[in-house]
């Protein structure tokens, strides 16, 4: 009844734990980024099975000391208590080897959302503003239309006070691209029509975005009209297709279907901007097309401002309106706005691991200190005779570490294992981590080692031991 009751109290408490904890997720979530498939409530479900976890763990842990008292013999208390020393050290190990599987998995989720975090994409997105853009096919069906419009609208934007330069292109950094077989002019063991990721941009592009231009030059307003078919490579596509050769005026074309395109000269090289890779692991080679030489529908517009971008926001959608009434805008937002949102998953899940983690370490930690302060009790009268025959303070102190440290121990080499097998689980999710990552495993242990002896040394069985040492003590002088 004690056990149900302890049980029953700790799930009441669990559940509103739960509610507040479920409703701080949601809010974090739906600010920037949230699983559709998840459902963000406690309802009767999740009520249940707490109640079922809370009632059969009482009746476990409390029918298993009742069901001991049966068996014990009067003439042998220490074999019995030794018994139960022995289950309670079981679970203090196994809380151990939880607490460094849990350690590790929020470690590696952490270091991976930090090395998304602090990978450079190539632009500088702080004073950005963009919104994306279709426009209707009924009434832009021809590629003379579409230009038409781009342009217009890039030169309502420029005039805007705070605008420093406009740009468009078929997709933000770090989204999709085209993705097309092309050929290399006089080249030499070239793989035959491979596929290269393509961007279509307008002028100003990489001034907008900040990413400098190595050698030659932008795209200009006559770059991709009749007779002058152009394209910007990446310092990626230039030193893997040219080394070490100089790019500019080199040639080539792109194939849709059965047919090739014309020739395409290269009138510049830029530095790498990260494409087609939300967590920004590796830099592809990409080619740029100018505007006019390949229109669309759909595009995003960009806008560099001197003043915060947000101020912009309601100015960019109201040009948009003014030019076309009912067309649909995606956004607008800050560029770094939308760059957060492809790594925000890492960061919730890593939160959610580290909370795990935590909630496991405090549990391992009392758990053993609840082995230690029993074990301690059973050995009261040993400690009176030792402090009796000159035993001191630190002598108790270091007994009560060493055998703390035995059920510490067997967690650590239960734990590391499981955590380098069940890491490799998470290697899917993972960013420039290894799921065996040593600094990670190693902090995780160093965690739980420091934890294990700060809660041996500092804790309440340790000071009980000497009190009661000394209490024995004088009973036996």
């Amino acid at each position: 009844m004690e056990s149900l009751m302890l049980s029953g109290l700790g799930g009441i408490a669990a559940w509103g734990l739960a509610r507040c904890g479920v409703q701080a997720y949601s809010l974090v979530a739906i600010s920037g980024w949230k699983r559709h498939w998840f459902a963000y409530t406690t309802d009767y479900r999740v009520l249940a099975y707490l109640a079922a976890i809370s009632i059969g763990t009482g009746l476990l842990f409390g029918l298993a000391p009742a069901i001991g008292l049966n068996r014990f013999e009067i003439g042998s208390p220490n074999k019995n208590g030794r018994r139960g020393g022995s289950l309670s050290s079981l679970l203090v190990t196994g809380e151990m080897a939880l607490a460094v599987v849990l350690l590790a998995g929020a470690g590696v989720m952490l270091r991976s959302f930090l090395r998304i975090y602090s990978t450079d994409v190539g632009v500088h997105a702080e004073n950005i503003v963009e919104a994306y853009l279709e426009l209707p096919e009924a009434r832009y069906s021809g590629t003379a239309s579409q230009i038409t419009f781009f342009e217009r609208l890039s030169a309502r934007l420029e005039a805007l006070p705070g605008v420093a330069s406009v740009a468009i292109a078929s997709a933000l950094p770090t989204g999709g691209s085209l993705k097309m077989p092309y050929e290399i002019e006089s080249v030499p063991n070239a793989p035959p029509r491979a596929t290269l990721s393509a961007l279509v941009v307008g002028p100003h592009y990489f001034r907008t975005l900040g990413t400098p231009v190595l050698s030659g030059r932008e795209f200009n307003d006559s770059d991709g009209s009749e007779g002058n078919p152009a394209v910007i490579v990446n310092h990626r596509f230039a030193t893997t297709r040219w080394p070490p050769e100089n790019p500019l005026g080199r040639h080539l074309r792109l194939s849709e279907g059965k047919a090739s395109g014309a020739w395409l000269t290269v009138v510049g090289v830029v530095s790498d901007i990260v494409q087609d890779d939300r967590t920004r692991q590796e830099v592809n080679p990409i080619i740029y097309l100018p505007f006019r030489q390949r229109p669309s529908r759909s595009l995003c517009v960009m806008m560099q401002t001197r003043v915060p971008p947000g101020n912009l926001a309601i100015p960019l959608w109201r040009q948009i309106q003014a030019l076309e009434p009912n067309l649909a805008v995606g956004g607008p937002e800050t560029l770094a706005e939308v760059l957060k949102l492809n790594y925000r998953e890492k960061g919730i899940d890593g939160a959610l691991f580290l909370i795990f983690a935590a909630v496991a370490l405090l549990l391992a930690s009392v758990g053993l200190y609840g082995v230690m302060a029993h074990a301690v009790g059973r050995r009261t009268r040993e400690i009176g005779i030792r402090m009796a025959v000159g035993g001191t303070t630190a002598d108790i102190r270091s007994m009560v570490l060493q055998q703390g440290l035995a059920p510490l121990g067997a967690g650590l080499i239960v734990g590391l294992p499981a955590s380098f097998a069940l890491n490799r689980v998470l290697k899917s999710q993972l960013v420039q981590v290894s799921p065996s990552d040593p600094l990670t495993l190693a902090l995780s242990a160093a965690v739980l080692l420091l934890a294990g002896v700060l809660g041996c040394l500092d804790s309440g069985a340790a000071r009980h031991a000497c009190r009661s040492g000394y209490r024995a003590e004088a009973r036996i002088t």
